[in-house]
């Protein structure tokens, strides 16, 4: 993580790293595993201190261990962010900190950099329960405020930024997320299941749009389609009970199955065998899984809101998330159409190839140059 030369001229970076270091990954915590498998990889002249929480159950096989620093801190997210990592902090002598995540300290002694997800708090405020809505906003508006630069990972996101809290466009650097291609890739083996299946893969919860998702299939399904499951990967978010609620009253209930958390390992197979992809979110900051998909080749039905135009171009079938008879029709659509499927699945893998993981830490790495020369 640092070339040769003396280390004593060159910035030292901390990075709070606690989010990819949890057996089950969330979006923040992909992100950050990528972002620090590559900075291992670059010869340059910064120096990177990653930063968790000292626990038992944690994975740090993926950082050479001459870069980690584990503290002790009770496992509560916010007082590891707001106590714990200010005094390291104040304890030693970084000139930036980079969270890649909303949960900027409140003290923060060096210069400090920020990444923002999404602003789906405030867009769709309902989808939170009340106590982590606010304690939500409080971190993104204060991340917003006090970093001395932003990462948004799209353009849809600094938009909202911009809109939200009237944040500066000139504070905010656009870095899109990437995809690890050697994992996602069209020539992977496909998973083997016995009949034909749309999948879709998101944590369960209601920005997901999945009760409109599960309706949207029931009416596929009561169009005489032939018989064709629905597979939901993700691992329970909140408010989750509705979804679980809809899926087990509808009429096709043995047709769809929710896989729980399923690892980055088992995804690709069944990107691959999928006969669709559907991403029917409300809001995404990025989308992950939209990009995962495209890199093995599926084709994908996806909203037509927020980031995913942006990151779907013209690889995917872009519709309205609030119509389900539009989705039932688009998905008997491709289901019934080779060609079509076909020809999304070359446009997806080309799409795919313009992100890349290499390409988010060269230009996370530019935008800490920037922020220290401020």
């Amino acid at each position: 993580m640092r070339a040769r030369g003396d280390a004593s001229t060159h910035m030292r970076i901390a990075i709070d790293a606690t989010e990819s270091f949890w057996p089950q990954l969330t979006g923040t915590g992909v992100y950050t595993r990528q972002l620090l498998r590559q900075f291992q990889a670059l010869s340059v002249p910064e120096q990177f201190v990653v930063l968790g929480i000292r626990a038992a159950n944690i994975d740090t096989s993926f950082i050479s261990r001459d870069f980690l620093r584990l503290l002790r801190s009770p496992r509560y997210r916010t007082v590891w962010s707001q106590v714990r990592l200010p005094l390291h902090l104040l304890a030693n002598r970084y000139d930036l900190l980079h969270v890649p995540g909303h949960k900027l300290p409140a003290f923060c002694p060096c210069r400090s950099v920020a990444t923002i997800l999404d602003l789906a708090v405030l867009r769709f405020p309902e989808t939170f329960r009340p106590l982590h809505r606010q304690r939500l906003l409080w971190f993104t508006r204060n991340a917003a405020r006090r970093a001395d630069r932003l990462i948004a990972i799209s353009e849809s996101t600094k938009r909202d930024l911009c809109e939200q809290f009237g944040t500066p466009a000139e504070k905010i650097d656009v870095v899109h997320l990437g995809v690890d291609h050697e994992v996602f890739h069209a020539d992977v083996s496909p998973a083997t299941r016995p009949v034909p299946y749309v999948l879709s893969v998101g944590t369960l919860q209601p920005r997901k749009n999945y009760v409109m998702l599960i309706r949207a299939f029931n009416r596929l399904c009561e169009g005489r389609c032939k018989e064709i499951e629905l597979l939901i990967a993700g691992q329970r978010g909140w408010m989750y009970e509705e979804i679980e609620a809809e899926a087990k009253k509808s009429p096709f209930a043995s047709r769809i199955h929710l896989l729980g958390y399923v690892s980055d390992e088992m995804l690709p197979p069944l990107y691959t065998c999928a006969t669709l992809v559907a991403m029917p979110s409300l809001y995404e900051g990025f989308g992950l899984p939209l990009l995962e998909a495209m890199a093995c080749g599926a084709p994908v039905i996806a909203s037509n809101v927020s980031s995913f135009p942006e990151v779907a171009g013209d690889a995917a079938m872009l519709l309205d998330p609030n119509e389900p008879d539009a989705w039932a029709e688009a998905m008997r659509e491709l289901l019934g159409n080779k060609e079509k499927r076909r020809e999304l699945r070359q446009r997806a893998i080309a799409r795919a190839q313009l992100f890349s993981w290499e390409q988010t830490a060269e230009r996370t790495l530019e935008v800490y140059r920037k922020a220290a020369k401020q």
